[in-house]
């Protein structure tokens, strides 16, 4: 329609249906935006494969050995003498043992001794427990023979426990026999343990001592007073222990032996024992702790190059097979994010130290999952390959690792090729957990590892078997749900009759209803022949006219027994309540928040075309010609911007034509091959990268279903009267 025709609220409803889709556009199609995504995701990676916390010498430089591992390449003899590193275990061991023998460091606190002893004589020379009891004149006197004699016994047995020392720990706490005492002057005693007091032994002889001097009238007060103001004065200090523990840490030594230069290594095909592999990854770490003195920058551009082949393998597969994933920069934003966390996680597995094989928990079998459900199986498969590639190159070469998860990937992904449900994604548990185990055993028999090793291993790749399918469930939800990105699986839920808008659109126009499920059968099969997406372009044909329920009665399909509302009207307020069930369709679609991707099907199911039984006929009654803009009579678009669009608007055009007359098939397939050239010379599908070859296919896919859903049945002659059936036409 003309803009100076347009209401105020047509121009703010067609841009509401316009913003979402051209801002989208910008946004998934934007060259800069595609390239930043790809330069951030190669320079991510390379920080994995460059650098490592504190390198872990245990683990070898760039090199993933085994013991049981067959050694394929040459003879290898040493360039330059080398220390021989200690295996993990034993250097672990030797950690511990020094941390055992550490003995726990003790503060004294000076005074403390002469406080308490001046606290507790000041309690004895108060007169604060006679005035609780009733004492008589001789035992009044008793007391003050004795008090004088407590307290010197109080104060030598004072005395004595602070010169020993009192500790403000229980000595279950530690199990050594000895401690280190520091003073203020930094002078250091070691003393036994045997030999100090803690403060509940102290606490038990001071009770002793009083019950057997002081009457037992006043003892239970006075004891209890006395209690309350002895403290330690030797007192435990952490950080003083936990620097011995560092510094005899960093003297026990990591080397076992040096190795001669010139001795020979490993020979071709040798079975590499626990000792070679220490051997190998020690000659590894010195050469390459060497190399990083001189050539820090020489590894960084190899490491860059490294993480841009492994890039490059799946920007060429996208590029050349999968375009529409390439050239959609959200699509590719997704499969980049798994990419470095991949890398991350691979990366993790190197840096933590842990005698547990954590690198069977990269959670290839979840994205592969992801990447199948998300796109399709052969891309899901492809992108595996490359993860696995991915996590080998991170690891320093460590094909076992790689090929392991390649398997599992590769079977979790096609466990999910059809997928109809979410629950479905369980029973992927058991397959791969299968696709772990197979190439474990093999490794396991290879290698002639210990049983032990195998069933630890096995318990790990179980974990990651549970956790897969929880994983990208989880990864899906929260896509679907804080994007307008919608998977398959959410479409699935919308292929659904009983959905609240098609039990309303039978309602109220059942012709539309119909219509929309023979497009949807049509578009589907048609997705099928193309290689596009069945489910996407069924379950959006099924919603794609839900506008004509605002004036049913004005689309013919819905004009049963009643007169063509539009034969009194003037053709161009018919062209515009045509185009408006367009709009309304998307207002409908967002109220009942219906996906993006559905919602756009709607917007370009008729593209920007002419609407052109009206556009014909204001020509003809028109006077002067020049006046009918054919702008008033074309839909407000956008173009269909995908295959599957353009489908289903052939799909749609060839559904409608098809309930004219009863056609031929040679017939209905000329008028279609009419309508696919009308639609390309008027640049419909110029956006939608669908091909002529394809759109052929379609053709003939639209007339083989349409002719077998036209077929007449046999009228049957009605059987005599005398003459009884069992079955009924």
């Amino acid at each position: 329609m003309s803009n100076q025709n347009q209401t105020l609220f047509d121009k703010l409803n067609i841009q509401d249906a316009f913003r979402s889709v051209e801002n989208d556009n910008f946004l998934r199609k934007s060259r800069f935006i595609k390239y930043l995504i790809l330069a951030s995701t190669l320079i991510a990676t390379t920080f994995f494969f460059s650098y490592h916390i504190g390198s872990d010498l245990f683990n070898g430089a760039g090199q993933n050995l085994s013991e049981g591992q067959l050694w394929n390449s040459k003879a290898l003899s040493a360039e330059k003498p080398f220390p021989l590193l200690k295996s993990r275990k034993k250097y672990n061991l030797e950690i511990e043992q020094v941390k055992s023998q550490v003995l726990p460091n003790f503060k004294v606190i000076s005074g403390t001794d002469e406080r308490v002893i001046q606290e507790i004589l000041m309690i004895l020379d108060t007169s604060y427990v006679f005035k609780n009891y009733n004492y008589d004149i001789k035992i009044k006197k008793n007391y003050s023979d004795n008090q004088a004699s407590l307290k010197r016994r109080l104060k030598e047995v004072f005395n004595d426990y602070y010169g020993k020392g009192i500790i403000d720990k229980n000595k279950s706490d530690f199990n050594n026999n000895s401690l280190y005492v520091v003073n203020d002057r930094n002078e250091q005693t070691i003393l036994n343990f045997d030999n100090v007091y803690q403060i509940e032994e102290v606490e038990q002889k001071i009770k002793n001592l009083l019950k057997t001097n002081v009457n037992e009238q006043i003892y239970s007060d006075l004891s209890s007073q006395i209690i309350k103001f002895i403290q330690p004065n030797l007192i435990f200090s952490p950080n003083l222990t936990n620097e011995r523990i560092k510094l005899a840490v960093s003297n026990v030594p990591k080397n076992e032996e040096i190795i001669s230069k010139g001795q020979i290594l490993v020979r071709k095909n040798d079975r590499l024992s626990e000792k070679q592999v220490r051997v190998l990854k020690s000659y590894f770490s010195s050469i390459d702790a060497s190399e990083e003195k001189g050539n820090s920058l020489i590894l960084l551009l190899g490491s860059l190059g490294h993480a841009l082949l492994i890039l490059l393998l799946l920007v060429f597969y996208l590029k050349n097979i999968r375009n529409r994933i390439f050239s959609d920069n959200f699509q590719l934003i997704i499969l980049c994010l798994i990419f470095v966390t991949t890398a991350l996680l691979s990366w993790l597995s190197l840096e933590i130290n842990t005698s547990f094989s954590i690198e069977y928990l990269i959670f290839i079998p979840a994205f592969s999952m992801m990447a199948a459900i998300i796109f399709d199986s052969r891309t899901a498969f492809y992108f595996t390959v490359t993860l696995a590639l991915l996590v080998a190159g991170v690891r320093g070469n460590d094909y076992s690792t790689a090929l392991l998860h390649l398997f599992a990937g590769a079977v979790a992904s096609y466990t999910v090729r059809d997928i109809q449900n979410r629950t479905q994604m369980f029973k992927s548990i058991f397959f791969i957990f299968l696709g772990y185990a197979f190439p474990l055993i093999v490794f396991y028999f290879e290698r002639s590892s210990n049983l032990t090793e195998l069933l630890n291993n096995s318990i790990i790749i179980s974990a990651n078997s549970i956790l897969s399918p929880l994983i990208t469930f989880g990864l899906i939800f929260i896509l679907e749900r804080f994007s307008n990105f919608s998977t398959d699986l959410q479409l699935k839920e919308y292929d659904n009759p009983d959905h609240p808008l098609l039990k309303k659109m039978s309602d109220i126009a059942p012709g539309t209803y119909q219509h929309s499920l023979n497009v949807a059968m049509l578009a589907e099969r048609s997705a099928i022949a193309i290689g596009a997406n069945p489910v996407y372009c069924k379950v959006s044909s099924l919603f794609h006219d839900i506008g004509k329920m605002k004036k049913p009665e004005y689309f013919v399909e819905n004009q049963i027994d009643i007169g063509n509302k539009h034969d009194q009207m003037p053709p161009k307020k018919s062209a515009k309540i045509i185009i408006d069930h367009v709009n309304y369709g998307v207002e409908l679609a967002k109220q009942y928040k219906l996906p993006n991707r559905m919602i756009d099907v709607i917007l370009m199911h008729h593209g920007t075309s002419l609407v052109q039984y009206f556009y014909n006929k204001a020509l003809e009654q028109a006077e002067d010609k020049s006046k009918v803009l054919e702008d008033d009579y074309r839909y407000p678009g956008p173009k269909p911007k995908s295959r599957e669009a353009a489908l289903i608007m052939l799909c749609d055009t060839a559904e409608a034509i098809s309930h004219v007359r009863n056609y031929t098939s040679d017939e209905l397939d000329a008028i279609l091959q009419k309508v696919i050239i009308d639609r390309i010379s008027d640049g419909q599908f110029d956006e939608s990268g669908i091909s002529v070859k394809e759109l052929q296919i379609v053709r003939f896919t639209i007339v083989k279903n349409l002719i077998g859903m036209g077929h007449k049945r046999i009228q049957y002659k009605e059987a005599p009267k005398s003459i009884k059936t069992d079955y009924e036409v």
